[in-house]
């Protein structure tokens, strides 16, 4: 009896009902049960201009709206999948976060090497729009290796967006 795994997925949804007493959404991405999107994971960069922080889901998402959603729990029993739409693409040695400006490092890594690796990251051309994380796995890395993941992450992010568009 094996479940599909969906956790970690980046899926083009549909918005098929806005709760307005959950502050929640019920998104259609293709999987049996339709994906719960609470109002804490919908990002910023979707509300409406002039909204401010507090504004209710239905101000901000509408049914049939489209959206790039990530699974960060699979469904368990009769509840759907939970949806967010802070998206963020684990590599090798570094985490890509969508829709961020913000470089930051596990707190796992020791301050000598967060120094070493800050300076490095300084000197990577980060796309517009993204923020990284380095992970622990990166901190015996060199400026090449954590380099080729940084344009892995980005090759993938424009699949991603381009399967989007044409969907």
């Amino acid at each position: 009896l094996s479940k599909e795994q969906f956790k970690g997925n980046v899926y083009k949804g549909v918005v098929h009902k806005v709760e307005q007493s959950f502050q929640a959404a019920f998104v259609d991405f293709g999987a049996d049960k339709q994906g719960f999107l609470p109002l804490s994971e919908v990002h910023p960069s979707l509300y409406p201009e002039g909204s401010d922080k507090k504004a209710s889901i239905q101000t901000i998402l509408k049914p049939g709206q489209e959206l790039l959603v990530q699974v960060i729990r699979d469904e368990i029993g009769n509840k759907g999948a939970t949806l967010s739409t802070h998206l963020s693409l684990p590599g090798r040695y570094l985490v890509l976060i969508s829709e961020s400006d913000k470089t930051g490092i596990s707190r796992k890594i020791s301050d000598e090497d967060r120094r070493r690796l800050k300076e490095m990251m300084a000197d990577m051309t980060v796309p517009k729009g993204f923020g990284t994380i380095i992970r622990t796995a990166g901190t015996e890395c060199d400026a090449d290796e954590i380099q080729k993941d940084l344009g892995y992450l980005t090759r993938l992010w424009e699949v991603i967006e381009k399967t989007y568009k044409d969907r």
